[in-house]
């Protein structure tokens, strides 16, 4: 009976540190993605944007939709801003007009 509240109490202290490693991943992706997409956007020139980070993704890209003012001042604008999980490449697509 010791061996087993033994094994299971060494068990549940190896999940621990597992789970908040893992914790620690899920919010390092999306911070890598806001950095990435942030540092893309500037090396465009696409001036002040808005950045808002999709938690989750796809199982293949982070993703992200950067929005700001259009030039008429009128009208706001967006971007997609994807990151390929597997190697960490960083895209942008086109404007397109928000209504």
């Amino acid at each position: 009976m010791v061996r087993i509240w033994l094994g299971l109490v060494i068990g549940l202290g190896m999940i621990a540190p597992a789970s908040a490693s893992f914790g620690d991943a899920w919010q390092a992706m999306p911070d890598k993605l806001r950095t990435g997409c942030v540092s893309k956007a500037t090396a465009m020139g696409l001036g002040r944007i808005e950045i808002n980070v999709d938690p989750f993704g796809s199982p293949s890209y982070g993703i992200a939709v950067l929005t700001k003012r259009g030039a008429d001042r009128k009208q706001s604008v967006a971007y997609v801003c994807i990151m390929q999980k597997k190697t960490g490449a960083f895209e942008i697509g086109g404007e397109f007009p928000l209504r």
